[in-house]
């Protein structure tokens, strides 16, 4: 190679190479102004829950619940707490190699449903009187009616042969998600968001963003998803450690979310910042949406405080998020339903 050549391909691999540090700043970029917790309202929750007649701490995970809450919004939670309803929805391109018992098409069905207000997410909130939004970010045969069409993409592709994503898909599903977050509080005025999401085969792709991000071996994290029996937690969980083999373990959040999907929890992390920014808490759902917690955690550490976990899944490798995020669940259902329905069931809790 002349002296020339290897200019143009230094020259065009620093070109390359800052083109993907202007994309990845998208969504790692430091919080500027973001709120930070209220030390004086975390002591005033504390020295009223001693103050009661009860013994210290007999409250347990309750008490520790309003002091989180108290320092997050300066306040205990109200009574009645107004909660925006935030679920994102897209397609996984590795369901073709059997990672659950329903294939792709059942997303569109679901997320249809969902809009329609007859699946258990819409059900709770319709009995709160709350707005729910399903956002489509990329199901395979376009948006369902009644949801909202906010698509990055046509699904991801399949995460053994490549990586899920490109820079610019991720990027986009990250600021849509964000975007999905503050108008649905800004139309609201809620005080809380609760976060779902609808994916037939994103439990495959969130046991994969967590062996990637913390050195797990697939064997540990990977569940029955929507009821896979053993030689489809086999099938599973062989898939996950494929497609983990090919991308690389000890990845960054950023690369992670690239290498291995998906748009909808993409999506989720930008609506967990988005939230944060202006100290609205969000209450978590299970093992999908955890995951896309410990991603957001991950790329902008200020926004823990204002997280709290509505439940935790009967997925495996939830409990090992759960205490990633140092997070302890206010319900423990054996549920695994996803959707949003766990951290809307727990909504009741916080207000008691």
């Amino acid at each position: 190679m002349s002296m020339k050549d290897t200019t143009g391909a230094a020259e065009s691999s620093e070109g390359a190479a800052g083109e993907r540090a202007t994309a990845t700043a998208a969504i790692t970029d430091a919080d500027r102004g973001a709120p930070v917790p209220d030390e004086a309202a975390r002591r005033g929750a504390r020295e009223r829950a001693d103050s009661l007649v009860k013994p210290q701490g007999s409250l347990g995970a309750l008490e520790d619940l309003v002091e989180r809450w108290s320092a997050a919004t300066g306040a205990p939670p109200p009574a009645r707490l107004r909660t925006a309803h935030l679920v994102c929805a897209a397609s996984h391109g590795h369901v073709g190699r059997g990672t659950s018992l329903y294939d792709g098409s059942v997303s569109w069905q679901v997320a249809a449903a969902a809009a329609g207000g007859s699946t258990a997410v819409g059900v709770l909130a319709r009995a709160r009187g709350e707005r729910l939004v399903v956002a489509d970010l990329g199901l395979a045969g376009g948006t369902p009616p009644g949801c909202v069409a906010r698509r990055c993409a046509d699904g991801t592709a399949d995460f053994v042969d490549g990586p899920a994503l490109t820079e610019a898909e991720r990027d986009a599903a990250v600021t849509t998600g964000g975007a999905l977050a503050d108008e649905l509080l800004d139309s609201t005025g809620a005080a809380c968001l609760s976060l779902g999401e609808i994916g037939i085969g994103n439990t495959a792709t969130a046991a994969a963003l967590l062996c990637a991000l913390v050195g797990e071996p697939p064997e540990r994290v990977v569940g029955s998803g929507s009821g896979l029996d053993a030689e489809g937690v086999a099938r599973k969980t062989a898939v996950v450690r494929a497609a983990v083999s090919r991308a690389g373990r000890g990845l960054s959040p950023a690369d992670a979310l690239r290498e291995l999907g998906g748009l909808e929890l993409a999506a989720l992390v930008g609506a967990i910042h988005a939230a944060h920014l202006r100290g609205v808490p969000v209450l978590l759902d299970g093992f999908a949406v955890g995951v896309c917690a410990l991603l957001a955690l991950r790329l902008r550490p200020a926004c823990g405080d204002w997280l709290f976990a509505g439940h935790r899944s009967a997925e495996p490798g939830h409990g090992l998020v759960l205490e990633k995020l140092g997070l302890e669940p206010l319900l423990s259902l054996r549920m695994r339903l996803g959707e949003g329905s766990g951290s809307a069931l727990a909504l009741a809790l916080v207000e008691q």
